[in-house]
């Protein structure tokens, strides 16, 4: 008889593989609201005025079929947790047009720039890959609890250099950031910056993501499943899923980049956004679910600036020079789901 339950369970609770990455990430329908308004506000208001400008950058929802279903989960405590803390941006000479107030000619054809979030100790780091000066080699590095406009440049050596600016935010952890491929003539900030050839034409992203949880299913079997989704330019989970049967389930699984390439780290007209989705769902001998899902998404937009654009800095306002830079914004979702599972879906054989 319990083997006969056993068996049951494996029939109820098993989905096609084909099905499973779409499966897992319903009923979310993740919608990123406010992002291009955005955009243009932080550039207006937040780079030139160094005003305060709020985004949506928290979205959550809560769907439950039933108002009892969730009384059925309330000693269920489950961890998800998702970040994205690097991204390699590559400038290439190549990527757009000369623009006006160029003079300069490069050696080297592109360079990269690594960012990396500390959100432990509240800091972001920016290392140009060929800088100037050796005493850069390791970067310039922000405190993301000062509450007003920073702003840093690096000289590069045998290409442009790189002008970073962190810009106000409501959120320490979600700072807007804006690099621009461009040329000075020390990294000591006083003159205006000069434009350069360099445009961002790839880039790729590092994240991390953790999930724990489990619940207690008496004498019945459960099942709990983890999976973990990335876009193109994240590197692929060594191990995607993971699904757990039998009496009171628990699960702890962490995100392992696998050493596979990134298939595609391409720029569409200077744009693209990293994801890691980490998705837990629990099942009850009974088919009632408890679905969360916890992900982090970072935008990199493109913004043109005109010649007159200037960085607001405390005490003084620096010229960044005409042409586009990469504006860097991050957004997070939770999803809750209370549910029960209506029809039964055999394994593929």
């Amino acid at each position: 008889m319990r083997m006969f339950c056993f068996l049951s369970m494996l029939l109820v609770f098993a989905f096609p593989g084909t099905a499973r990455a779409e499966d897992a990430l319903l009923p979310f329908a993740k919608e990123w609201p406010g992002v291009d308004e955005a955009v243009e506000k932080l550039v207006e208001g937040g780079l030139s005025r160094g005003e305060l400008v709020e985004y949506q950058s928290e979205i959550s929802s809560f769907v439950t079929d039933e108002e009892r279903y969730e009384t059925i989960w309330q000693s269920t405590k489950p961890v998800l947790q998702t970040a994205i803390e690097r991204a390699r941006i590559t400038y290439d000479k190549s990527a757009g047009e000369e623009q006006k107030g160029e003079s300069k000619e490069y050696e080297d054809e592109s360079f990269v720039v690594d960012i990396e979030f500390d959100f432990a100790k509240k800091r972001v780091t920016v290392r140009h890959g060929s800088p100037r000066y050796r005493q850069l080699l390791g970067g310039v590095r922000f405190d993301l609890k000062i509450d007003q406009n920073q702003m840093g440049f690096i000289p590069g050596n045998k290409s442009a250099g790189i002008a970073v600016v962190v810009l106000r935010g409501k959120n320490p952890l979600q700072k807007p950031l804006l690099l621009c491929a461009r040329e000075g003539k020390s990294h000591i900030l006083g003159a205006n910056l000069d434009p350069t050839p360099y445009r961002a034409a790839a880039a790729m992203f590092g994240v991390t993501g953790y999930l724990k949880g489990g619940f207690d299913s008496g004498f019945n079997f459960g099942k709990l499943t983890s999976d973990f989704f990335v876009s193109h330019n994240v590197f692929r989970p060594e191990l995607a899923s993971d699904d757990v049967f039998g009496e009171d389930p628990h699960t702890e699984f962490k995100y392992q980049p696998s050493t596979e390439p990134i298939e595609d780290d391409s720029l569409t007209e200077g744009e693209t956004f990293a994801e890691i989705s980490g998705a837990l769902r629990f099942y009850t001998e009974a088919r009632y679910t408890r679905s969360a899902v916890d992900t982090s998404r970072m935008w990199l937009k493109s913004v043109h600036l005109t010649a007159s654009t200037t960085v607001s800095l405390p005490g003084r306002t620096i010229g960044l020079g005409e042409g586009p830079c990469s504006l860097f914004l991050q957004q997070h979702y939770t999803g809750l789901h209370y549910g029960r599972v209506e029809s039964v879906v055999p394994p593929e054989s």
